[in-house]
């Protein structure tokens, strides 16, 4: 219950934040630094949200943690997705780019509807 309330917390967190900082970039949305701001930012709280919440509710009740090992558990791990964000990105922008040439993901893809 704890993975499954910490999961769907910072899920909508990250949608809600990369979402909102991608509408930040009127200039050039689909460039890699908006790409990067967006995955970059929102990752990084989304990902402290996940940790703390998991802990809050895990570790702090059954394993008898302090609020600061809970807090620095949560930063500790929103650190450590963050590098790996900054590693993985310039991989996923240019996958975001092959598919937004190609179409995939756009109205007119997906399975035919004929039989």
């Amino acid at each position: 219950a704890g993975s499954m309330i910490s999961f769907l917390t910072s899920a909508g967190v990250n949608n809600v934040l990369n979402w909102t900082v991608g509408k930040a970039f009127k200039k050039n949305p689909d460039g890699f630094v908006a790409y990067a701001t967006r995955s970059y930012v929102s990752t990084m709280i989304a990902q402290f949200v996940d940790n703390l919440v998991f802990s809050l509710i895990v570790s702090l009740n059954f394993f008898g943690w302090s609020l600061l090992q809970c807090f620095t558990c949560a930063a500790t791990g929103a650190v450590v997705e963050l590098m790996c964000e900054v590693v993985f990105s310039p991989i996923g922008y240019a996958v975001a780019r092959k598919w937004r040439h190609e179409g995939i993901g756009g109205e007119n893809t997906g399975a035919s509807t004929s039989c």
